[in-house]
């Protein structure tokens, strides 16, 4: 069967009016007016079923004197659901790649390095690197306690939480203190090895005179440009932090950053004096476009008031910017 048609004809079942409609039909041919009556609708409800039943291909329609009688197809009823599936989904390989990448930019936005920074609090993207990790263990095989722990440390540094979380979600089983991959768990269709998640995660670096930080492309999140003399940090945050490195290295140099304080160490200390940090990656894809660089100025603030370090070891502080 042809895809589009068979998905025409889901949806067409996904109403309930419908369906009560086609459950008169089977019993008897009718007309909308007579339908209308039966089932407490209005004509132009029933009329409006009609139509989407019939653009389905679920009716046959006949002209009788003043009214169109409408019945189903000799040969709905004998349609099973394989019938109705049994068709070739169209443009799977662009679908496939659809996934893949997605999955891909999971891997990008929480691992560094080939390891693992912080697992997404989203569940379905928590749940992708979560098959990576049961990737490194055989179906049918047990493992001790450290044998898994060891599989994870080298990945990610909290084993406890990877491997509580695979027991949560089911993809591992436990038992008698042994773990398994557990029978139903089906992995998944793309998962990379250590050499492919390397060159995927691996973080270009940008290098200014005597500053190099390791940023992807717009990656959003919270930074610190600190002076390693006395660590006094500047606090800021950006929906594009690699733009945002190149900015204000610019504005430093060239002696017009809005912090003077800063701007004053700067000339006097020199470049090779401070560090540009990433403190905090931020998942940008459920945020609006529109409501990013709000959202980010949000986080940054509650960023700043929940820091332990006194507020004179912070730039942004002396000339009340946040």
């Amino acid at each position: 069967m042809n895809y589009n048609k068979t998905l025409k004809m889901i949806k067409a079942l996904a109403d309930d009016s419908r369906l009560k409609i086609l459950n008169s039909l089977n019993l008897k041919e009718s007309y909308a007016e007579e339908l209308a009556d039966k089932l407490n609708l209005s004509q132009s409800t029933v009329s409006f079923h009609l139509k989407k039943l019939d653009d389905a291909g679920f009716l046959d329609k006949s002209k009788e004197q003043y009214y169109t009688i409408y019945r189903l197809k000799d040969n709905l009823l004998q349609m099973t659901l394989a019938d109705l599936i049994n068709t070739e989904i169209p443009d799977r390989d662009n679908q496939d790649m659809r996934i893949r990448k997605y999955r891909e930019k999971i891997f990008r936005t929480f691992f560094s390095d080939g390891r693992l920074e912080k697992l997404p609090a989203q569940l379905k993207k928590k749940l992708v690197i979560l098959e990576f990790f049961a990737a490194r263990f055989r179906r049918g095989k047990e493992y001790e306690e450290k044998q898994v722990d060891d599989r994870i440390k080298e990945f990610h540094d909290d084993y406890c939480t990877i491997r509580r979380y695979m027991i949560d979600t089911g993809i591992m089983a436990r038992k008698n203190g042994k773990y398994r991959l557990a029978d139903n768990y089906i992995a998944a269709e793309y998962i990379p090895d250590k050499t492919a998640l390397m060159k995927l995660t691996q973080k270009p670096i940008i290098q200014r005179e005597n500053i190099s930080v390791k940023l992807p492309e717009n990656e959003a999140g919270i930074f610190a440009i600190r002076n390693i003399h006395n660590q006094k940090q500047f606090i800021g945050g950006s929906v594009n932090l690699r733009a945002a490195f190149n900015r204000y290295f610019s504005e430093l140099k060239f002696g017009s950053f809005h912090i003077k304080t800063l701007q004053n160490d700067w000339n006097r200390l020199g470049s090779h004096s401070f560090n540009f940090l990433v403190l905090q990656s931020i998942d940008m894809e459920n945020i609006p476009q529109k409501e990013r660089r709000k959202f980010i100025a949000e986080q940054t603030k509650t960023f700043i008031t929940g820091m332990e370090t006194e507020h004179d070891k912070i730039y942004n502080f002396e000339e009340n910017k946040i």
